[in-house]
């Protein structure tokens, strides 16, 4: 059985896709039978699907034409 000290890591790596089957159900009944935990998962849960999903790395021309817009306005 999972202890609440536990639930932070294990959240955070299940939202990253990284757990295996045992450590999801380990976390769902532990989820299920502690309502601290699971309100913390819920905030969580709801902070991750408000961020924007983690576009593609911008190109090195890209970097460099927003720095050289940054430079631009800061002269």
């Amino acid at each position: 059985m999972l202890k609440c000290r536990e639930i932070p890591e294990l959240c955070s790596a299940w939202l990253d896709g990284q757990l295996t089957l045992r450590e999801r159900i380990s976390g769902r009944l532990h989820l299920f039978i502690c309502h601290r935990c699971r309100h913390y998962w819920r905030a969580l849960f709801r902070g991750a699907g408000a961020m924007p999903h983690q576009a593609e790395r911008a190109s090195d021309e890209q970097v460099e034409a927003v720095l050289a817009k940054i430079e631009e306005h800061s002269m």
